[in-house]
């Protein structure tokens, strides 16, 4: 069995993710808000205990309690980046598995420069859209592989065609999800936070990203089965999101794995 293989039977049953349920970790986010309430339901719907402070003198103490962490660089303020500045040190200390959100930071030299010097404290993963990420790889003057190699860190570049890369690996994820999920404001953040709870049961940032990415997809594409369009669709969503405990309880899922191809080792 090749190690492509070996990933995509593990990626077939959706019973992994119920582990984030018997573990109920906790998960600080640090979230624009906006984005807050979607990403804190989602976390709930897993089983996950989420907690959304971002005031500077509570965040040590909420982030040193956490399983996990998650930081999103939307609608940054001075408050906002003391309290990141502070949980993504406190996280790369205390060894706390931690997500790095790269909201637009293509729009803003100030916000690629402040993700740039979070980069120094090793978040597990980095995620962002194609343009986001482009735009990180051409600041820092590396490729996707270097800029993982160079920050130990696992990439998730989300779009049309969905990636992970790590700095000898990568692969990529076709024909997953559903146009409704770019309508909605807050899924990209909601992969997110999903993706900081998977890295508290699975402590390989490249597997952890790669089954979430996988079951947010397949979570999209039943959510857009049953919704009637953006507004009734991240409702639909939740209580996928929520069901799966109750579904791999009575009987394993069986998927085909569309489109995943590793291409690279």
């Amino acid at each position: 069995m090749t190690e492509i293989e070996e990933i995509r039977e593990e990626l077939e049953s959706i019973q992994s993710f119920v582990e984030v349920f018997h573990a109920k970790p906790r998960v600080h986010c640090i979230i624009n808000e906006v984005a807050a309430p979607i990403a804190a339901n989602a976390l709930l719907a897993v089983g996950a205990q989420p907690s959304m402070t971002n005031d500077p003198f509570e965040v040590t103490e909420f982030t040193e309690s956490a399983n996990a962490l998650s930081i999103n660089l939307g609608m940054l303020n001075n408050e906002r980046r003391r309290s990141i500045r502070i949980a993504a040190k406190c996280a790369n200390t205390k060894s706390i598995p931690w997500v790095l959100d790269a909201t637009l930071i293509e729009r803003s030299n100030l916000r690629l420069d402040f993700c740039e010097e979070l980069m120094e404290h090793h978040p597990s993963v980095i995620r962002g859209n194609h343009a986001e990420i482009n735009a990180l790889c051409q600041h820092l003057d590396k490729d996707k592989s270097e800029l993982c190699s160079s920050y130990n860190t696992v990439l998730v570049t989300t779009g049309e065609i969905d990636w992970v890369d790590s700095a000898r690996r990568s692969c990529q994820l076709k024909k997953l999800g559903h146009p409704w999920m770019s309508q909605v404001s807050g899924m990209g953040c909601t992969l997110s936070v999903l993706v900081a709870a998977m890295l508290t049961v699975y402590k390989d940032p490249f597997s952890a990203a790669l089954k979430t990415l996988y079951l947010y997809g397949i979570f999209g594409e039943r959510a857009s089965k049953m919704a009637k369009g953006p507004g009734t669709f991240f409702a639909t969503f939740l209580d996928c999101l929520s069901n799966l405990k109750l579904e791999t309880d009575a009987s394993p899922v069986e998927t085909d794995a569309p489109g995943i191809s590793d291409v690279g080792d």
